[in-house]
């Protein structure tokens, strides 16, 4: 059954947390460690752990290899989301029919993937249906849908 919190309740299973951000009907974050969790519905595969169309009720831990060493940064858009690993690489996943996974193609993708980006990311944010990067120059490079502008 699926019952409304209407108070703070505390999420089990997690410990020594220091980031999240919620998407449409889904939550990840990010413990001190670099480990990136999730849950929630993962119907466009949005949750990055190759189990579309179900929904998770635990914070399940993304598989990230460990040559990528530890997330530094994430950010979930309404039904995708990104991840910047500790060597400035940034990584997508989720719906993509805008093109907001920046894989020059409008596929949606159920695990996380690296994008093919010459430049450091720093920082990453996603939006609606699109997804923004700054570089470690400072520059910002935008992908996905582009209807407002």
């Amino acid at each position: 059954m699926k019952d409304d919190v209407t108070e703070p309740k505390k999420v089990e299973g997690l410990s020594n947390i220091t980031k999240i951000d919620c998407g449409s009907d889904f939550t990840m974050v990010l413990d001190d460690k670099g480990k990136l969790f999730a849950f929630g519905n993962d119907v466009y595969g949005q949750l990055g752990i190759a189990s579309s169309n179900v929904s998770i009720k635990e914070p399940t831990k993304l598989s990230i290899p460990m040559s990528q060493g530890p997330v530094v940064d994430f950010s979930c858009g309404e039904e995708h989301a990104a991840y910047i690993d500790s060597k400035g690489n940034c990584h997508t996943w989720g719906y993509g029919q805008d093109g907001q996974l920046g894989h020059a193609n409008k596929e949606s993708l159920n695990t996380p993937k690296k994008l093919q980006f010459a430049h450091k990311v720093s920082q990453v944010k996603c939006g609606g249906g699109h997804t923004g990067l700054i570089t470690e120059s400072g520059a910002l490079y935008l992908m996905g849908r582009g209807r407002d502008g």
